[in-house]
């Protein structure tokens, strides 16, 4: 019998195999490694695991106060949501802060947050956690009086590729309409931004601070109209950018939540979200203005992707049991939430009320939770970036930071 395999019969039994088995198999023979190296085999292999859709691995983020550090910890979506691999980010957390921009198929785009001068790029760095690889992205200087920068990641799943969008806003004083100043695309098989303002801006605005979500291959915001910028007048919208298309776009909000927002909107805050891979709207209320937190929160979900007419109030949840931010649905139907005062994560059934203790904790802010697929995505590298250790990323944190200093006397 022969020992030997046709190579297609190999890519097919590969391209079903994790990351770091195929990583660890690099080291079987030289065929193998010219094989799972390929950036054709790489390209089949992260086609499949994207449309396998693998929902029982789970990537969560938080900052953990005792080591003064943010921690990313791989888990399974089982009864004990059990941690089985801590993951090591490229730089350290407890000197060098960054910002989640976004996580997906595999990838988590990261930025600095040490330069605080908006003329300044801030670093972007793509890493891969399964596989260990990161990559910095080449971002040029910003010209002008412009706000700080909104950053979006995604996947898009006709090209099988990974783009970062960047939109900048202008100085309201001196832009009053408030249409962004520069749209800019990174994609990853290019290697290089382009400006796509002039056919892409959107006409709303963004509101990053109440999070972000990739679902259908787009990245989605909160976003609003200025109706009349005298009486602060506003018309809430879900914003949204199509990986695919490179064009923005808006998905209407439930009827009910606008009426409900227009009649107390001090009492009332809306986010994003994504449930089991369909669209959210997570609409916190309470019924004091001022209030320090939420009396409850009702989850909206879209059922059906772009049809208005779906959108469903699935749950809603009592957040004066010591509950706070919501992270997302479990596969067992039960709602991962961070609680107000301790900052635990807690599994929350919503028929029940009963509430699983999962014994990991950090700051309630800090809490970021996503699916979780491997992939071999940056193994070569890719154009337009940076290939880097550990130690460089801090490095070129540390520069970013220092050049700041350096600006404002510090």
């Amino acid at each position: 019998m022969s020992d030997y395999i046709p190579q297609e019969v190999l890519v097919e039994i590969f391209i079903r195999l994790p990351a770091k088995a195929l990583l660890a198999s690099r080291l079987v023979c030289k065929s193998w490694c010219s094989l799972i190296t390929d950036p054709k085999f790489i390209y089949k292999h992260t086609q499949f695991t994207f449309k396998s859709q693998d929902t029982s691995q789970l990537i969560v983020r938080r900052y953990y106060r005792p080591d003064m550090r943010d921690k990313f910890t791989l888990h399974r979506d089982d009864e004990s949501f059990s941690e089985y691999q801590p993951l090591d980010i490229p730089f350290d957390s407890k000197y060098y802060p960054y910002a989640v921009v976004g996580s997906c198929c595999g990838l988590v785009c990261l930025r600095s947050t040490s330069v605080r001068n908006m003329n300044m790029p801030q670093p972007l760095v793509l890493w891969n956690p399964s596989a260990g690889f990161c990559v910095s992205l080449r971002v040029r200087p910003f010209i002008g009086n412009i706000l700080d920068p909104i950053y979006g990641f995604g996947f898009d799943p006709r090209t099988n590729d990974y783009k970062v969008v960047k939109i900048v806003y202008g100085v309201k004083s001196l832009y009053p309409n408030k249409s962004p100043q520069i749209v800019d695309i990174f994609a990853l098989s290019e290697g290089k931004w382009r400006n796509i303002t002039a056919p892409a801006a959107p006409l709303y605005i963004i509101n990053e601070k109440l999070s972000w979500v990739y679902v259908n291959g787009a990245i989605h915001w909160i976003a609003h109209y200025e109706l009349d910028q005298v009486l602060y007048s506003r018309k809430m919208v879900v914003g949204l950018f199509d990986m695919s298309e490179e064009v923005f776009k808006e998905l209407q909000m439930p009827e009910i939540i606008m009426t409900e927002r227009i009649a107390s909107e001090k009492t009332q805050k809306l986010s994003i979200g994504d449930m089991n891979h369909s669209l959210s709207l997570l609409h916190y209320y309470t019924q004091w203005e001022n209030s320090p937190s939420y009396d409850g929160c009702c989850i909206w979900v879209m059922k059906e992707y772009g049809v208005v007419e779906s959108w469903t109030k699935q749950f809603k949840i009592d957040l004066r049991l010591g509950l706070g931010k919501i992270l997302g649905l479990r596969r067992n139907g039960e709602i991962l939430l961070v609680t107000r005062y301790n900052g635990e994560l807690v599994s929350f059934h919503p028929e029940t009320r009963k509430i699983n203790k999962l014994g990991i904790y950090g700051d309630s802010w800090s809490f970021n939770m996503d699916f979780y697929l491997e992939s071999l995505v940056l193994l070569n590298g890719a154009e337009g970036t940076s290939r880097m250790s550990s130690s460089s990323v801090a490095a070129a944190f540390e520069k970013a930071a220092l050049h700041w200093k350096s600006r404002v006397g510090i």
